[in-house]
């Protein structure tokens, strides 16, 4: 079989090798002090021709964005939750001090707060509360419910901006 082949679009370059025409690359470089120079290159993955994905083993970055084929070529998994126990409700009384509102629980897996008070109170884990930082509850209403992106089993520390603040503690395990 003969090098090179044609094309719709012209002549192209290829070296055939066991019946298979492989494309030639001529790259144009600027070599010897910046003298132009024609130098061939062979096809590499190291210079990103002639790369075939298919004989891949591994793991592989992806650089660009995905198609929608190639995001449904792999089914993604989901998870069904299963029940989550609640304990009895609760309440903590927040004052104009930071305190612990709800001790850590290495057994929580749900918690719902709310603000029944006419006053801010502003949450913060693990670490002391700042009045109108972090976790903000809006007065007479707010509230906050924890989720698989924010799940926290460390301790609820909280502040409001008026003593005897009331917050609405459901807590699920």
């Amino acid at each position: 079989m003969a090098d090179n082949i044609e094309t719709p679009f012209g002549n192209v370059a290829t070296r055939e090798e066991g019946g298979i025409h492989w494309q030639r690359v001529l790259i144009e470089a600027l070599l010897n002090g910046g003298a132009g120079a024609r130098q061939a290159l062979v096809a590499t993955a190291l210079n990103g021709l002639m790369v075939d994905v298919t004989r891949v083993l591994g793991n592989v970055a992806v650089t660009g964005p995905l198609t929608d084929t190639q995001l449904r070529a792999t089914p993604l998994s989901t998870t069904r939750h299963s029940a989550l126990t609640a304990s009895g409700p609760g309440s903590a009384s927040v004052g104009i001090v930071s305190a612990v509102a709800l001790p850590a629980n290495v057994a929580r897996r749900g918690l719902v707060l709310v603000n029944t008070s006419a006053a801010w109170i502003s949450l913060a884990f693990d670490t002391a509360a700042i009045l109108y930082s972090g976790v903000c509850l809006a007065p007479n209403g707010g509230s906050w419910t924890m989720g698989d992106l924010d799940f926290t089993t460390q301790e609820l520390r909280a502040i409001a901006s008026a003593a005897g603040s009331n917050l609405a503690i459901q807590e699920f395990e």
